[in-house]
């Protein structure tokens, strides 16, 4: 299952549930994920919450990490 959880970026629509998904690891790999590899997609965050302001990345930093990511199913477990 690669290295351990480190950290993630997320697109995520209006409405709140995740588009698009890289999860970093400490060991260097980026994993890809989409809504067809989550079991269930509620919503993740309120968009308008300045809580999540800091955590916010751009567009070109989170298209780099989903270039270089593996889309690698058994990473998220059995199907």
């Amino acid at each position: 299952m690669g290295g351990t959880r480190q950290s993630g970026t997320v697109t995520v629509r209006s409405n709140g549930r995740r588009l698009r998904q890289v999860e970093l690891t400490e060991d260097g790999m980026a994993y890809q994920s989409t809504p067809e590899d989550w079991p269930f997609n509620p919503p993740l965050v309120d968009r308008y919450n300045p809580a999540w302001v800091p955590f916010v990345i751009g567009q070109e930093e989170f298209e780099a990490h989903w270039t270089r990511a593996v889309h690698d199913p058994s990473h998220w477990g059995p199907a």
